[in-house]
């Protein structure tokens, strides 16, 4: 599965469960927008890494050393290594489909929102 794919699956599942969540999400981000990070950061971005931000766009208003506000619980955890980002997005996807059934311990989804235990 390519990046673009799992990602669209990624967001299938949050439309889908937390629509209130989903509409809060930024746009895709533009090439322009791309080439200015780029030249700020005085590198090349991957080209998955492009490709996935041509889709979802970070720039969150809520973002702090390195943790996205509300959505950043407890201490940082190492969850894996990936071979690609496209195996990460679907690794979320199984997550979140986790959640949808309510297999979840920590997550689950309320009111069209992910909701953290």
């Amino acid at each position: 599965m390519s990046v673009t794919e799992s990602w669209l699956r990624v967001m299938t599942l949050v439309r889908e469960h937390a629509p209130a969540d989903h509409a809060d999400l930024p746009g895709p981000a533009t090439g322009q927008m791309l080439a200015a990070a780029e030249e700020r950061m005085g590198i090349c971005l991957h080209g998955d890494l492009r490709t996935w931000l041509l889709q979802n766009n970070l720039d969150l208003p809520h973002v702090r050393d390195g943790r996205v506000g509300r959505w950043f619980v407890g201490d940082p955890t190492v969850t894996g290594e990936y071979e690609s980002m496209a195996q990460y997005f679907d690794s979320v996807a199984e997550t979140l489909t986790r959640m949808a059934d309510g297999s979840s311990p920590v997550c689950r989804f309320t009111e069209g929102r992910l909701v953290w235990s």
